[in-house]
């Protein structure tokens, strides 16, 4: 039996559910649709796990359910319905995150402990290379989020020659950046995947300063209980 897991969006929320999924999977294999451009950076980073473009899973993504189904290629399947884990249970938005363990009767405490990728430090080093002075100088800036990469907000604080604006760069993922992310002195960040990141890693900067993402019912109540290993500054 393969399972796959139904939340093709949101790489937060792909880190997020890793120890959920390896749990329900219990050794069985997993293959994860998700948006094409996913896939690449996800394969490298969790390779124990298949990652496919969404759209060659004749699957439907709108079902709320549990369900088997036989595949093609892969044999029986089971779909896990975790993007509607909230509707399913019929709490309220502000836990989304939470309620996708919820439905399984797992803590969701216990996220970290599968989701912590594996480090491609080939790359995190070439990445590094494409800017002219070492991390631990820097003030790293990432005003963008969106599976798509293509909303922003503006971050008002004073920028320096040291400023890194994170974008997205070919051939590179997020978790690609890592390196600077841990050695940074100062990081400013919309509320976005990128948080998954920082509470996995050993940050040399003091606090992290977050902002709120412009998109209505949406507040920082939604992760701020996720968020317990770095010091948070909250911009609303």
């Amino acid at each position: 039996m393969t399972i796959i897991p139904n939340q093709f969006f949101g790489l937060g929320d792909i880190i997020f559910t890793q120890t959920l999924v390896h749990r329900i999977a219990d050794g069985r294999p997993i293959v994860w649709p998700v948006l094409a451009h996913f896939v690449e950076g996800l394969q490298r980073a969790y390779p124990h796990i298949k990652f496919v473009d969404h759209r060659t899973m004749q699957i439907d993504f709108d079902r709320r359910d549990q369900y088997e189904f036989e595949h093609p290629t892969l044999g029986r399947c089971t779909a896990l319905p975790l993007r509607w884990a909230d509707a399913i249970l019929k709490v309220p938005y502000n836990d989304c995150m939470k309620a996708k363990y919820m439905l399984y009767g797992m803590d969701f405490e216990d996220w970290r402990e599968r989701a912590m990728w594996v480090r491609d430090e080939k790359q995190e080093k070439e990445l590094q290379y494409n800017y002219p002075y070492t991390p631990n100088e820097c003030i790293l800036v990432n005003n963008i989020f969106g599976s798509e990469s293509k909303l922003t907000i503006s971050i008002p604080i004073v920028r320096d020659n040291y400023t890194i604006l994170m974008h997205p760069l070919k051939s590179f993922s997020i978790f690609d950046w890592a390196h600077m992310i841990e050695k940074c002195k100062e990081i400013h960040t919309v509320n976005t995947s990128i948080i998954y990141l920082l509470e996995l890693l050993d940050l040399k900067a003091p606090e992290i300063h977050l902002y709120q993402r412009p998109i209505k019912g949406q507040t920082f109540d939604n992760i701020s209980y996720l968020l317990k290993k770095h010091k948070y500054v909250f911009h609303g």
